[in-house]
């Protein structure tokens, strides 16, 4: 590793210094055992927007989460206030996944409904997706993301989007200096993915 000496001031952490303290600013690497790696950007106490490259502890008006009940029921939902998500067995309020940390169980007014509210990984977004086509899932994935040394920093054009779940691998991997340029003929599939 590559350290940086200063006269005892603490320079701004870049990917070619060192720093024993974390502040605002910087970008710090979160993990979940080894198959839950991400970079996170370092803010003032201010929840930042959740996306696909950065992680946050609760459910906030305008994320996107997963929401599932098993590996066979997984479907994306945009959290907007006053919505409804209907369930076999009830109905459940979006209202009531507001605040909530990701990995909760949430149940249904009646309480014969519950759904899990999960962070939208690559992985869950491959299962929550539509499979209008021929879809990757994480073992392609990996082989394509390995062959093609995809790291920090790269920038990548992808012919044919698709349904996104490779796209959003590759956005994960890239992050955050990365950058994927992609298209797709299909108008329709493009907005979907978006």
């Amino acid at each position: 590793q590559a350290v940086q000496v200063t006269s005892g001031k603490r320079t701004k952490m870049n990917f070619k210094c060192y720093c024993k303290t974390v502040a605002e600013g910087d970008t710090v690497i979160i993990c979940r055992g080894l198959s839950q790696v991400q970079a996170v950007q370092v803010t003032s106490g201010k929840r930042t927007k959740m996306n696909f490259k950065c992680y946050c502890k609760t459910v906030a008006e305008g994320d996107t989460v997963i929401i599932c009940r098993g590996l066979s029921q997984v479907q994306a939902v945009q959290v907007t206030s006053g919505g409804v998500i209907q369930v076999q067995g009830g109905a459940i309020k979006i209202d009531d996944l507001l605040g909530k940390q990701y990995g909760s169980k949430v149940y249904s007014s009646n309480g014969k409904a519950w759904v899990l509210i999960m962070h939208p990984t690559s992985e869950w977004w491959t299962q929550a997706l539509p499979h209008r086509t021929q879809i990757l899932y994480s073992t392609d994935i990996s082989i394509i993301t390995m062959q093609l040394e995809l790291r920090v920093g790269s920038v990548v054009c992808e012919c044919g989007t698709g349904s996104g779940s490779l796209s959003h691998a590759i956005i994960r991997t890239i992050a955050p200096t990365g950058h994927l340029y992609t298209c797709d003929f299909h108008e329709q599939r493009v907005k979907l993915s978006r």
